[in-house]
């Protein structure tokens, strides 16, 4: 659902999994939000609409002046005498419109501004939940980062436990059960490590998915698909 792929896309897994990071900060990732998101470019482009309808009932709540000229050929007549006859009439036109309902078109206008105001709130709403959900997913991926350092710290210290057990079951005849217990626990450590790993490129898959940008290089995708 992040990367926008069907469900029924095949996963290709790698033979390394490796963390992905971000380098950047909360205030760029939300100016990012608030440049790329669809929902609040939405909004925005609602707001212009209304505002366009606003003028627009201003206008017509104005008087209207319309200004023309009537032409109009006229053929010579046998029947008239003078020095005008046969000579085209040119006649020029004035027209007024006095708006007589202007609560109408006020009506009108007071409704678009509230609807404007409305996509506002609307707006500063998902902005809103947008930075809180980005904050949270910033938070996520510090924790993933902080259990993949303890994992890996965890991982390297039960490994040379198990070599120094290793080398005493052999030589000293220790008990089997220790060493074994020691292989579980490194290969809890080791499943853990995977399990943030996952965690911290989900979390920046996530934040993608916030900002409506690919922050994940494009040397990545292509050895990772």
């Amino acid at each position: 659902a992040f990367l926008n792929r069907p469900v029924n896309s095949p996963v290709f897994i790698p033979d390394t999994l490796r963390a992905l990071k971000i380098d950047a900060t909360l205030k760029v990732l939300t100016d990012s939000v608030i440049s790329n998101n669809p929902m609040l470019k939405m909004y925005a482009a609602e707001q212009e609409s209304y505002k366009t309808k606003m003028e627009k009932s201003r206008l017509m709540g104005l008087p209207m002046f319309g200004f023309g000229i009537d032409y109009e050929l006229l053929s010579k007549r046998s029947d008239v005498m003078g020095p005008g006859n046969g000579a085209d009439m040119i006649m020029p036109m004035v027209n007024i419109k006095l708006p007589i309902y202007r609560k109408k078109y006020t009506a009108m206008r007071k409704e678009a501004e509230y609807m404007m105001n409305a996509s506002k709130n609307k707006q500063t709403s998902a902005l809103n939940s947008l930075q809180v959900e980005l904050s949270n997913a910033l938070l996520n991926l510090k924790n993933a980062e902080r259990k993949i350092e303890l994992f890996n710290r965890q991982t390297n210290l039960a490994d040379q436990s198990l070599k120094v057990l290793n080398t005493t079951y052999s030589t000293a005849g220790i008990d089997l059960e220790e060493v074994l217990r020691m292989q579980q626990k490194l290969l809890d450590y080791r499943y853990k490590l995977v399990e943030a790993v996952v965690d911290q490129n989900t979390g920046v898959a996530n934040i993608g998915y916030l900002v409506s940008k690919q922050i994940v290089t494009a040397a990545y995708l292509p050895s990772n698909n």
